[in-house]
């Protein structure tokens, strides 16, 4: 319960400022009657106009500041450490010579919602009908576009039924 509040910790804080400053708006006024801020009113009346409006802004956002950073300081103090994933096992690479049917390995994909790794991590595929389109590999000049991407997907596709006269694959490569 403690950890949904402080989950929004942004929105309380909001609320709990929103009627600090109204109080604080009603209770401690903006001082027009001020030597000084009269002085300031009759030379530059654009500037008194622009501290009455920091003034009642202060009232405002100083309390949420004050409250978020309260409560930001509780949720770290209350959290809790997570238990550590024991990564799973990774399927056996599925040999391109040996697949029944034309993908392509791109990667290994694991939990999409948590960094780091996964009790059940598999390989993540495109299927054949999605290589008919093409594969475009983006990345800035020496980051490992061929070596890491190119070459492997090539492979990949090129063995698949290499022995296969009526199966086997061709490229075009730019």
């Amino acid at each position: 319960m403690i950890q949904r509040v402080l989950a929004s910790r942004h929105f309380l804080a909001s609320l709990l400022a929103m009627g600090t400053g109204v109080f604080l708006f009603y209770t401690h006024p903006f001082p027009e009657r001020s030597f000084f801020l009269n002085l300031i009113s009759s030379r530059a009346p654009n500037a008194f106009v622009s501290f009455r409006w920091l003034y009642n802004l202060c009232l405002f956002t100083t309390p949420y500041f004050l409250y978020l950073a309260a409560f930001s300081g509780l949720y770290v103090a209350t959290l809790r450490y997570r238990q550590r994933v024991s990564p799973g096992h990774l399927p056996l690479y599925p040999d391109p010579r040996k697949r029944e049917e034309l993908f392509l390995v791109v990667g290994e994909v694991h939990d999409p919602r948590k960094p780091g790794p996964s009790q059940t991590p598999h390989w993540l595929t495109i299927p054949e009908r999605g290589l008919f389109t093409g594969t475009v590999i983006l990345g800035a000049v020496g980051s490992g576009k061929t070596a890491t991407a190119m070459y492997p997907f090539a492979e990949q596709i090129l063995e698949f039924k290499a022995t296969d006269k009526e199966r086997k694959s061709g490229a075009l490569v730019l």
